[in-house]
């Protein structure tokens, strides 16, 4: 095999610089990324009360919720309609104390209502303050937890 004549420096300087001209322009650098929000631990969805609303009424309902959040905030939900037999998860709590309010979707005078005096609360879209019901958590462990409407 035979060896290759040196390549004269100037010649590698040409070469350099033309490679360098065709290569396109470098972007500019990335804008910094935000960090993600952090992923709840393992088992965090464990340790919280999942409150379902369920309708076993004949008739469909309207239900408005106060409850705290996971984060510790309160806030008054709703309005939630279920139709008969349906239900519908609203929200995780920490907390075992939480109000509702319902009432069935009806004419007036044919109204039921599920209500109480603890505490007043408006529900979107009404101008009215409605009186909630509280309720009580009364499970040992984190989970699932029904609340049942009923005609009777």
């Amino acid at each position: 095999m035979k060896a290759l004549p040196p390549f004269p420096a100037s010649r590698l300087a040409v070469l350099l610089a033309t490679m360098l001209a065709v290569l396109p322009a470098a972007a500019p650098p990335a804008a910094p990324v935000a960090p993600a929000a952090p992923l709840l631990p393992a088992g965090a969805r464990e340790r919280a009360f999942e409150i379902i609303l369920v309708n076993r009424c004949d008739r469909r309902i309207q239900v408005g919720v106060n409850m705290m959040d996971t984060q510790g905030d309160w806030s008054t939900r709703g309005w939630f309609p279920l139709e008969p037999g349906e239900s519908t998860v609203v929200g995780s709590t920490r907390n075992r104390i939480y109000y509702v309010y319902a009432e069935t979707i009806a004419p007036e005078a044919r109204r039921l209502y599920w209500y109480g005096e603890d505490i007043w609360r408006r529900i979107r879209g009404s101008q009215d303050d409605y009186g909630f019901l509280e309720r009580r958590i009364d499970r040992e462990d984190w989970g699932p937890w029904s609340h049942r409407f009923t005609c009777d």
